[in-house]
């Protein structure tokens, strides 16, 4: 028997199988005509993050942005990752936004300052991801590369079969412009 386990289903797998002997005949041992199966759950996900910012080069005064995407490569759906990513303490006026599409869901659909949201849920498969978009103002004094690093982590139960891509660092070198 084979059978398709569908990418959002949780707890146990129970099977039972039971043999009955045909009318006239005896069954001198009934104690082995069942057996039941049971399959623990191993929910395996490929979650990935994307990080990109605008401007590439920042100016030191003005604003940044940054786009985050999530997303699940699967074969498993997830529900309640972690998507987390601090920011330099000198930037100001830090808030975030989060659009889910397909049949991806959050609970937060926005917030200010760090970004730490541990009730994002992705079911695998393209088209289904969540978008964060952060905006933050960059003192004018500030000096030096502008580093930023965001990570989505598998919530407790499933596995993550490639962790080489829950981690994106965006580095933005500084343009200083002066009138």
């Amino acid at each position: 028997v084979t059978a398709d386990v569908p990418s959002d289903f949780t707890g146990d797998l129970v099977n039972t199988a039971t043999v009955t002997a045909p009318a006239g005949v005896t069954d001198s041992n009934t104690a082995n005509n069942t057996d039941t199966e049971t399959d623990t759950q191993d929910s395996q996900a490929d979650l990935a993050i994307d990080k990109a910012s605008t401007p590439d080069v920042y100016v030191p005064g003005q604003g940044v942005t940054w786009t985050i995407v999530v997303t699940n490569d699967g074969p498993s759906d997830v529900t309640g990752a972690l998507v987390n990513d601090a920011f330099n303490a000198s930037l100001t006026n830090v808030s975030w936004t989060a659009v889910a599409t397909g049949s991806a869901s959050v609970v937060n659909a926005s917030g200010t300052g760090d970004l730490v949201d541990e009730s994002v849920s992705i079911d695998a498969g393209a088209g289904n991801y969540v978008t964060y978009t952060v905006t933050a103002d960059v003192p004018s004094d500030f000096t030096g590369d502008l580093v930023n690093t965001a990570t989505v982590t598998a919530p407790a139960g499933v596995t993550d079969s490639n962790t080489a891509n829950n981690t994106d660092t965006e580095t933005d070198t500084q343009d200083s412009q002066a009138d």
